[in-house]
């Protein structure tokens, strides 16, 4: 009986841990070039680790060139393609933070995009993190 008890701990123990310890997935830097005149960027694509809720993420910026702000939002293309609404004006250490119905699961894919205003004359470059959990 004691080691069924004992067994049984530590298979908890172990499916628990192992569940916190991917609920999120690893905080990536970006540093990309969004084109003038309404030109977009994609940062690098990460999956999800959440099995569990809504899709989420953050975009945590550091930099954006010039005296510029841009738009951003959250791109999933796996399991199926569909796209976050746009949050505008990301500056100089700003952070925006996206929420979805969809339910997140590992098989969840999903990059960032940058738009520039159809009235920025030139490329702007932003620098900064971002997350999906």
């Amino acid at each position: 009986m004691k080691s069924k008890t004992l067994l049984f701990g530590l298979t908890f123990a172990l499916l628990t841990a192992g569940g916190t310890a991917q609920a999120a997935s690893t905080l990536k830097s970006y540093n990309e070039d969004v084109g003038a005149f309404n030109g977009s960027a994609y940062t690098a694509t990460q999956r999800m680790y959440e099995e569990f809720g809504g899709e989420k993420a953050v975009v945590n910026s550091q930099k954006v060139s010039g005296d510029y702000v841009v738009d951003v939002r959250i791109v999933t293309t796996e399991p199926k393609s569909r796209y976050s609404g746009w949050k505008r004006n990301l500056g100089d250490t700003d952070t925006r933070t996206f929420t979805s119905e969809y339910h997140a699961s590992s098989e969840t894919v999903q990059k960032v995009q940058f738009s520039n205003d159809i009235t920025t004359p030139k490329t702007v470059n932003v620098l900064g993190t971002w997350r999906n959990y």
